[in-house]
C-alpha cells in the first residue's frame, strides 16, 4: 500500500489550526485546562512535523508514531526544542489520561515551551 506523505503546507495548516483552537479555548471558555495544553501539544507537533519533512534525507523525515517523533525530534533538531517538546509530550498525556488536574501554572508553562518552540523553528 502506498500512503501519501502529508505535504508541508497541510503541517503548517495544522498547526494554525490548532493554535487557533487553543486561543478560543483560553479567551472563550475558562476551565478547560486539559484541553489548552492538548492543543498546544498538537499544534506543536505539527511545527516539529513540518521541520523534519524539510531534513534534506532523502524526502525528509516522516515519523508516524508519538515515540518514533520523540525520537526524531531529539536527534535532528536543537536541544532546548527536543526538551520543549518532550515537556508539552508529557502535559499532554498527563491531561489526557491521568487523573490528576492541570493547574493554571502549568498551562503558562506549556505556553511558555511552546512559543519558544515557535520562535526556534519558525
Amino acid at each position: 500500500m502506498i500512503v501519501d506523505l502529508p505535504s508541508g503546507k497541510w503541517h503548517h495548516q495544522r498547526y494554525e489550526h490548532n493554535y487557533d483552537a487553543n486561543r478560543i479555548l483560553t479567551k472563550k471558555s475558562r476551565g478547560f485546562l486539559d484541553w489548552e495544553i492538548t492543543t498546544l501539544f498538537y499544534s506543536a507537533l505539527h511545527l516539529v512535523d513540518l521541520q523534519l519533512a524539510k531534513m534534506p534525507l532523502g524526502g525528509g523525515i516522516h515519523p508516524t508514531s508519538h515515540s518514533e517523533r520523540r525520537k526524531d525530534v531529539g536527534k535532528n533538531l536543537d536541544i532546548v526544542t527536543a526538551k520543549n517538546y518532550n515537556i508539552l509530550y508529557l502535559l499532554s498525556r498527563k491531561a489526557r489520561y491521568e487523573e490528576s488536574k492541570i493547574s493554571q501554572s502549568e498551562v503558562r508553562n506549556a505556553m511558555e515551551k511552546y512559543q519558544d518552540m515557535v520562535k526556534r523553528l519558525s
